[in-house]
């Protein structure tokens, strides 16, 4: 991923330095710019990559030219760059082997040293984003993405396919075998974690279906994402009923004029109908999880108020992500910002910004009460027009960057604590061993 460039780089130099072997580089950002990642990787993987991976290997091995692989990229002895075109999309996904975890074979980068995999380790670190205290399999049902969401990595893929929009979705048996597989060798696994953008856009029957395979066949809690398109009770009580414990959903804006920019066009009462659903469930699962987009320097304040208006519309409980926006490669909003100069210095702005790091203003204050649910009192008078084009005054900058200074104090000692945490929690699986 394009976040991960400058590590990428750094892990290919040490193996270079090591090792005489061809290191190739594969996912989303070799794909939009294999030119630049070809600078540091010896072949590169454009698109999906099981086909071309496999007869990358072959080649290799029988000692013959990978030249001519679809979906590979290289340098010829001259420097010049060749690319392939794509071979045809995967269209059974389940003819695909499940994804291997080792732990043989593998290493993990634990506590500044690159360690062998152990299943105490991997349970480790599958805690992390733990909805219930229990390690986390993640996995993905689909493929695609029907949506072209302009600042999204599918906006780049469905460049590079032509058929990318159409969703190609797994069977739910091949799902439900992968999680019994992965369970057979780490039974320690007590929660499941469904990653697809789009795991519920499928007709309502195939929902249900899936719903009572998996809580035959399963029955563990599950995480997984909805969009306001997607969702309706029937799917969401089938889910329920079969284990889901929360979800998390895309809002990103409440402002008609970025909904356009985004190619989003999901009307604001279609957001607050889906909300309005998980609230009358809310007894049966966790507080729902939803995503918005700052730091765009397209949003007008009038764009920002219409965010804190949606927002003040929701009903709780709930818990907010806030996403800074980066203008990734490959996008059409990447485009956009690099032809009007937005974008001065590609690695500050692109390659080494943390979309986690908010800027220190007002907005991101405002949504930070959201996060946080303010009382509603409070909530709406910090986004009343007025006390929001006051408190949002240039003049006023250097009050929000202290506070916001003060904020990253208080999150930098909590995160050392959770490290401490961690630690100490992993050097009690390191002594115990397998549980």
């Amino acid at each position: 991923m394009t976040n991960y460039f400058h590590k990428a780089k750094q892990l290919t130099d040490t193996l270079h330095a090591n090792l005489d072997v061809p290191v190739v580089w594969g996912g989303i950002q070799p794909t939009v710019e294999p030119d630049l990642c070809l600078d540091y990787a010896d072949i590169v993987c454009i698109g999906e990559g099981e086909q071309a991976l496999a007869d990358l290997a072959a080649c290799i091995q029988g000692g013959q030219s990978y030249a001519h692989i679809p979906n590979l990229g290289y340098k010829t002895e001259q420097g010049q760059v060749v690319v392939n075109p794509p071979r045809p999309l995967i269209q059974d996904l389940d003819q695909l082997p499940f994804p291997d975890f080792g732990p043989e074979g593998h290493y993990l980068l634990h506590r500044g040293r690159v360690v062998p995999l152990t299943p105490n380790l991997l349970r480790t670190y599958l805690m992390d984003a733990s909805a219930t205290g229990q390690p986390v399999y993640p996995l993905l049902a689909t493929r695609g993405c029907p949506h072209r969401c302009s600042y999204c990595a599918n906006d780049a893929y469905a460049d590079l396919y032509r058929s990318w929009r159409k969703v190609r979705r797994r069977s739910n048996a091949s799902l439900i075998a992968e999680i019994q597989a992965f369970r057979a060798q780490f039974p320690f696994v007590g929660e499941v974690a469904f990653l697809d953008d789009v795991f519920v856009a499928a007709p309502t029957e195939t929902i249900e279906a899936f719903a009572r395979l998996y809580k035959a066949s399963v029955g563990l809690p599950f995480y997984c994402i909805v969009s306001p398109l997607t969702i309706n009770e029937p799917k969401l009580k089938a889910l329920l009923d079969a284990g889901l414990i929360r979800v998390s959903m895309g809002i990103q804006t409440g402002s008609p004029q970025l909904q356009e920019l985004y190619h989003r066009r999901i009307d604001n009462e279609v957001v607050l109908k889906a909300a309005h659903l998980f609230n009358r469930h809310q007894a049966q699962m966790l507080s729902p999880v939803y995503d918005i987009i700052t730091d765009n320097p397209y949003a007008t304040p009038e764009d920002q108020l219409d965010t804190l208006r949606l927002l003040n519309q929701l009903p709780r409980p709930y818990k907010m992500l806030m996403f800074s926006l980066v203008f990734y490669p490959g996008t059409a909003l990447y485009e956009k910002a690099l032809a009007e100069g937005l974008i001065e210095d590609v690695n500050a702005e692109v390659y080494s910004r943390n979309y986690f790091k908010l800027q220190p203003t007002y907005y991101n204050l405002a949504l930070y009460g959201f996060h946080r649910q303010f009382p509603p009192g409070l909530l709406r008078l910090m986004s009343h027009k007025y006390v929001f084009r006051l408190l949002s005054a240039s003049v006023l900058r250097p009050l929000w960057r202290l506070g916001n200074w003060l904020l990253m104090g208080v999150r930098v000692w909590y995160n050392k604590l959770r490290l401490k945490r961690f630690r100490q929690y992993s050097a009690d699986i390191d002594q115990e061993g397998h549980r």
